[in-house]
């Protein structure tokens, strides 16, 4: 394990962001905070998650705004998370577009701007952005392959060495039966039905359904399952089918955390999973103004597979976008893992190994005369305040390399056994 940080100070940032706007267009950006903001209007419910998953788009936006209000921008001051992200993405974006020639530029421009129509697009991007910056850190020569040619990320050399870096972004869904949009454009059809039955009830109800994989894709079928959970609801009688499972359970709500309101969301998501042993990050409460409640739960019968849906993505990584001909070097970003999460999985010992451990020991045992020299893994921390006013931001890695590989080389092992 390893630890890695990126930093950004920002007495510079103006006049960076003025070049940023100039490659890539704050069209980009602006439109998208446009567009969430009209769908969050039909949508109320999905707000936060939508917000959340768009805040660069926001960050950048206000930027703009700032700038066109006032003709230009003072210093940055960094009080968000979303603040900090899009600092980096412009500082690091053009750090690598200054350094490379005007077709490998404009493409990257070209890749940045469409990428902000798609949050794991960007998230990507992103980190494929901080393993380069990185590697440039430490002397190595990048060159980024033209759209007609291989589909890894870019070439890196080093002291003689060349490989092909590869970098995947796992987003929160991977793995998950139940992605969290798609909860939430549930509720959004069964939350109206359900107002003004939470009336009727004498204290607080909580509503636990459980599918038998994902959620229904369709509208039309969505429909019917809100129509179907809002009858067994209203009806007080649970279901037990091979499509559909949903049970009912009363619960004190004054001697819950649910008030006072709004809630601390932490502290319900810990009552309900010790009450109830709901492992689920999509409850939604509706409240009335007398102190009732209706809880509602999605939840499916198939397992999660974060691991297996990981290592699948590496295998595809590996055969179809490695070239094969260099050395290859896989990076993985989980950006629904804290730092600590990711700590936890290295701390282990030779007679309890992670299921990350056994999963990449697999993969690298099928590969031992492979292409493939290394495979780490990485998650965000949290963001510090340092003492001279810079913000940073620690993570982790947790890495993994082939010594058996022909194309092994501790020139690429080391780059990436030591980022920091």
């Amino acid at each position: 394990m390893a630890a890695f940080i990126t930093e950004i100070q920002g007495d510079r940032f103006p006049s960076v962001f003025d070049a940023f706007e100039d490659a890539v267009g704050a069209n980009a950006w602006l439109k998208r905070a446009k567009a969430i903001d009209t769908e969050i209007r039909s949508k109320p419910l999905l707000k936060e998650y939508l917000r959340a998953a768009n805040r660069i788009a926001y960050a950048l936006s206000a930027l703009t705004l700032e700038k066109r209000k006032r003709g230009s921008l003072g210093g940055i001051e960094v009080g968000s998370l979303a603040e900090y992200e899009a600092y980096v993405l412009v500082t690091q974006f053009m750090s690598l577009h200054d350094s490379l020639p005007r077709p490998a530029a404009e493409q990257l421009a070209r890749r940045l701007h469409g990428a902000f129509r798609n949050p794991d697009d960007l998230r990507g991007l992103q980190f494929e952005w901080l393993i380069a910056t990185h590697l440039v850190k430490r002397r190595f020569v990048l060159e980024f392959p033209t759209e007609a040619e291989g589909t890894y990320d870019f070439i890196a050399t080093g002291d003689g060495t060349v490989v092909d870096v590869e970098c995947k972004s796992i987003s929160p869904d991977k793995g998950r039966q139940i992605h969290r949009r798609d909860a939430l454009e549930v509720y959004s059809l069964l939350l109206p039905m359900c107002r003004p039955f939470i009336r009727s009830l004498a204290d607080g109800l909580l509503v636990r359904i459980t599918v038998p994989r994902k959620l229904p894709t369709g509208f039309r079928e969505r429909q019917q399952l809100c129509e179907r959970i809002y009858r067994a609801i209203v009806s007080g009688i649970g279901v037990s089918d091979p499509d559909l499972d949903l049970r009912l359970y009363d619960f004190d709500v004054a001697a819950s955390p649910l008030l006072p309101h709004p809630p601390n969301m932490e502290r319900v998501r810990t009552y309900f999973e010790q009450r109830f042993g709901i492992l689920n990050r999509e409850l939604v409460i509706l409240y009335s103004d007398k102190g009732r409640a209706l809880v509602l739960c999605v939840e499916s019968k198939t397992p999660d597979r974060l691991v297996e849906a990981t290592m699948e993505t590496v295998k595809g990584a590996c055969d179809r976008q490695l070239s094969g001909n260099r050395g290859g070097v896989v990076c993985v970003k989980f950006e629904d893992l804290a730092a600590e999460e990711l700590a936890q999985l290295g701390n282990e010992t030779a007679a309890a190994p992670t299921g990350l451990r056994i999963a990449a020991s697999r993969l690298l045992d099928s590969r031992r005369t492979s292409h493939l020299i290394c495979l780490a893994f990485f998650a965000d921390g949290p963001l510090e305040r340092m003492s001279n006013d810079a913000v940073t931001r620690n993570g982790r890695t947790y890495f993994f390399e082939n010594k058996d590989s022909p194309c092994y080389s501790d020139v690429i092992a080391t780059a990436f056994r030591s980022f920091s």
